[in-house]
């Protein structure tokens, strides 16, 4: 039976979009509705990487950069592309060759989106939020401490009411890293990267105890992404109870003479 995504509860599991550690291997990505307003959260961790590399500083001396809109990670989640770096000032490092142990490297990796389809993005809404003092604009973002931790301003996902705010890997992350993340387990926790420019070389994370904490930006930790999803959007109930975007096609955005006019053809 078809309903909404504004019409499922808190909780509800949807499945949206492919992801894999190997990047050529990906699975379904279970997301959780995190509140009211269609926000979801994925349900587990998927991967355990640097929040951004160390960047060189001169005289081979390197630093962290904890400055969330232009780390590594923003890019790689916002990015629907096989190669999805791209330096975002003039010191930027990314986490290949460089980075010291190669669990953490993910320059050559497909972009968080790449696996998407075209009806999955399009339900996607593009927010725009505060962190420290950038005003900033993604599809795919990174949990707030606010969604996490914050109890007295209701900022807090309804979703940590019932349930616990400490993820277990997906079944992929434990296979391919679970003795790097410390996991003996896939039903162990894992601590996770959150939103934060309070300081400059280390970010927050959720650590493996639900408490807050930081890490040096070219530590790993898990990755947990956060989007906003169109209330409007159709989405189906399988028999095991989750739900899939139903699909639909995607809006030609171009008119038959703009078309015509970009390929530099004359209209028919």
């Amino acid at each position: 039976m078809d309903t909404t995504v504004g019409a499922l509860k808190v909780g509800a599991q949807l499945v949206m979009g492919k992801y894999g550690v190997d990047k050529d291997n990906p699975y379904p990505i279970v997301w959780l509705k995190g509140n009211p307003n269609c926000v979801f959260i994925t349900e587990k961790a998927i991967d355990y990487l640097c929040f951004d590399a160390a960047e060189e500083a001169g005289h081979y001396r390197y630093v962290n950069n904890a400055k969330y809109p232009v780390s590594n990670l923003f890019s790689l989640l916002n990015s629907d592309q096989m190669m999805w770096y791209h330096a975002m000032h003039d010191n930027d490092s990314s986490p290949g060759a460089f980075v010291r142990y190669s669990y953490a490297r993910y320059e050559d990796h497909y972009g968080f989106l790449y696996f998407f389809e075209d009806h999955e993005i399009a339900s996607l809404v593009r927010k725009e939020y505060v962190v420290g003092e950038n005003r900033v604009s993604s599809l795919i973002r990174l949990p707030s401490i606010a969604d996490i931790f914050s109890l007295q301003d209701g900022r807090r996902f309804d979703l940590f009411k019932r349930k616990g705010i400490r993820p277990n890997p997906t079944a992929d992350l434990f296979d391919l890293k679970a003795r790097y993340a410390g996991l003996d387990s896939d039903r162990g926790f894992m601590s996770f990267w959150l939103l934060d420019d309070v300081e400059t070389e280390r970010a927050a994370i959720s650590n493996r105890s639900g408490v807050l904490n930081r890490l040096t930006a070219s530590s790993c930790s898990g990755v947990r992404p956060v989007c906003t999803l169109s209330p409007d959007t159709i989405v189906e109930q399988r028999e095991d109870g989750v739900f899939f975007i139903k699909p639909f096609t995607t809006q030609n955005v171009f008119t038959d003479e703009e078309l015509f006019e970009l390929l530099g053809m004359a209209q028919p």
